[in-house]
């Protein structure tokens, strides 16, 4: 009886396990890390490696709360996803 219910424990664990592995896993690819300053960003044109290739292409984005024009609305602290 004690064999029957670990078993069925351990049957309905396993998926929310890996469900959990899962969303992190997720959550993590999505930042990216900057090889010049080492810092975890939200995208990777946040980084100033890749700044000078974005800003030929698309409009800056001017933050709100420091007022620097950044390469994309996720490079701001204000819409940073943590």
């Amino acid at each position: 009886m004690i064999r029957r219910k670990l078993l069925w424990a351990a049957v309905l664990a396993l998926p929310l396990a890996v469900a959990g592995g899962l969303v992190y896993a997720n959550a993590q690819a999505r930042s990216s890390v900057c090889p010049i300053t080492g810092e975890v960003l939200p995208c990777e044109k946040c980084c100033p490696l890749n700044e000078s290739k974005q800003q030929t292409q698309e409009q800056p984005y001017t933050c709100p709360i420091t007022g620097e024009e950044l390469p994309c609305p996720l490079c701001c602290p204000l819409n940073e996803q943590k």
